[in-house]
């Protein structure tokens, strides 16, 4: 009981509604700007440029004015939840089978789930985003050429590809 009323209080002061889309559009674009260097090294100019991102990101579902990326944000999370989840079963396995896991390993690994990710699930993201999105799907062989999904199915690309480019070590 506890667990729900935690939950429910979660709810009403707007933790998945406001706050965890916030901090999520703030880690990743905090961490790019960290990864590319693109506004320089220091870590205030990067930090307050996350901020406003990620409250222009927020506002417009807060005003419910304008394009609202918060249930597209809310529809990801377990999608890569579970694709985390999968991907630690997946190393927890190769240390089980005597793998030394090392940064390289890591990253070849985490280019094989990506991969994984792209070819299969994706199809269920793009309906997902484009069912929130209001577009009209038809069934399933001809929406995969339909012009309305291109973007989407792009920026789905990109998003992972930034997040590789964020993750990888680099030498």
């Amino acid at each position: 009981m506890l667990f729900t009323n935690t939950l429910i209080f979660l709810n009403t002061i707007g933790w998945y509604d406001v706050i965890n889309p916030f901090l999520l559009v703030f880690v990743i674009m905090y961490a790019l700007f960290v990864k590319t260097k693109v506004l320089g090294t220091r870590k205030g100019i990067n930090g307050i440029t996350a901020f406003v991102i990620a409250m222009i990101a927020i506002i417009p579902h807060v005003t419910k004015k304008g394009p609202d990326i918060v249930p597209i944000i809310n529809g990801f999370l377990p999608f890569f939840s579970l694709l985390l989840v999968f991907g630690l079963a997946f190393i927890l396995v190769m240390l089980a089978f005597g793998a030394e896991i090392n940064g390289k390993l890591i990253g070849q690994i985490l280019v094989v789930i990506i991969i994984i990710d792209l070819i299969l699930p994706d199809f269920l993201i793009i309906a997902l985003i484009a069912k929130s999105s209001g577009l009209d799907l038809p069934r399933f062989p001809i929406f995969i050429n339909s012009p309305q999904l291109i973007p989407i199915a792009i920026g789905v690309f990109v998003f992972f590809f930034i997040l590789y480019y964020i993750v990888r070590e680099t030498h």
